[in-house]
């Protein structure tokens, strides 16, 4: 995903959110949290190629920790299998 992609998605995402908790819509909570999962999925794929922001994201978003390493692997996996 391009950092423009990124942004639009975090755009989506925080839409959907105020969708949420404006109208407490089950599909609104359902989307919000599906473009969630999927920007957290895209900050562990960076994270897992660029040591700096593993460290940053390790720090402040400890919970982010198995879907970082779940990349890595994916990652190592790519190279390994090629």
């Amino acid at each position: 995903m391009t950092p423009r992609e990124f942004f639009k998605h975090v755009v989506l995402m925080r839409h959907a959110a105020t969708q949420w908790y404006n109208t407490h819509d089950k599909q609104a909570l359902q989307t919000a949290k599906r473009l969630e999962r999927e920007c957290d999925a895209e900050i562990a794929v960076a994270c897992a190629a660029d040591a700096e922001m593993e460290s940053f994201v390790r720090e402040h978003y400890p919970e982010l920790a198995n879907a970082i390493q779940a990349a890595k692997h994916q990652q190592y996996d790519l190279f390994n299998n090629q």
